[in-house]
């Protein structure tokens, strides 16, 4: 609306309705409640993008992904280590999904304190050329250390992809048949829904049409009297943050607090943890999600054996 008031009446106006953008802006405000929760700090100008050489939408996703990590003041360090990435990754064009991809490697070699002790799986792709040619050659250390004695792609990658379309859909069915989930009138939504998303989108199918199994809509809170006795928090959508990491809770009404008991743990079904061995513990180098487990109990294992596949920060 500003930049339209801006240029009214001179040679480069731009014709549009301010009240009609007004009104316009008014729906979003109220839409924005919905999500400020979701917002980063970065809100304004940042100068950063140029020096770091990161899109501004990267940037507020990079603040996210720190935070999760409880990483936040290592942004700065983050954006100083992206141009270093993306030189050696062949200076390869910040575009999603190349830009998701430096940064979180950036993120990677800054968070385990060694540059390239962890490269994703992405990250390897690339230096793998299976994204295409980059505008100048790769890293050669790097790409000799991922292709472990192979050959690069030098061939149009997508040529190399088998088709799989007809597979997914068989499955897709099946799982559906076995769930009794109801497919959209035109299947093939679906089946590409799980095939973009194959970790949330059977479940989402699953649960479309349950309200109860999404975060339910926020709610305008109350405003509560300056001298009003001590009662429960008011109702609403709150983010609890525990030990580091963001919940977000519904809060109903409870009337007055008079006494807090500590209610009674509920009985675990969960096995008694196993009592450590003489080996060495393993630690993940980042906190995700474990997507799937390579190794097997009592395996014995050496330096450099995969043991599991992490999915942190959408990445592998």
């Amino acid at each position: 609306e500003a930049l339209v008031a801006t240029l009214a009446g001179t040679e480069h106006d731009t014709g549009l309705d301010i009240l009609k953008l007004e009104s316009i802006a008014a729906y979003f405000r109220e839409v924005r409640k919905k999500y400020h929760a979701f917002e980063g700090q970065l809100k304004g100008y940042d100068s950063r993008i140029l020096v770091a050489q990161v899109p501004g939408g990267m940037l507020t996703n990079l603040e996210s992904q720190l935070k999760q990590q409880n990483a936040a003041d290592k942004l700065d360090q983050v954006l100083a280590e992206i141009p270093r990435v993306r030189e050696d990754l062949g200076f390869i064009p910040l575009v999603t999904p190349t830009s998701q991809i430096v940064g979180t490697q950036a993120v990677l070699n800054v968070l385990t304190g060694e540059r390239y002790k962890t490269i994703a799986k992405e990250t390897a792709g690339i230096l793998k050329g299976e994204y295409g040619h980059t505008p100048v050659p790769v890293n050669a250390a790097l790409q000799a250390r991922v292709l472990e004695g192979g050959a690069p792609v030098t061939c149009r990658p997508a040529d190399l992809l088998k088709p799989e379309l007809a597979e997914l859909e068989a499955d897709v069915r099946r799982q559906a048949q076995e769930k009794g989930i109801t497919l959209a009138g035109n299947a093939i939504d679906d089946v590409l829904t799980v095939a973009l998303f194959p970790q949330i989108g059977l479940k989402f199918l699953e649960n479309r049409h349950n309200p109860a199994a999404f975060e339910p809509l926020p709610q305008a809170e109350a405003a509560q009297p300056a001298a009003a006795p001590a009662k429960a928090a008011a109702s609403g959508i709150y983010t609890v943050e525990v030990e580091g990491k963001a919940f977000v809770v519904k809060v109903s009404d409870g009337g007055d607090i008079s006494q807090l008991t500590a209610a009674a743990p509920a009985a675990s079904s969960a096995p008694a943890t196993a009592p450590a061995g003489a080996g060495t513990p393993v630690t993940a180098p980042l906190a995700g999600n474990i997507w799937k487990v390579i190794a097997t109990e009592g395996q014995t294992v050496a330096e450099g054996d995969v043991l599991l596949i992490l999915e942190a920060m959408k990445m592998e």
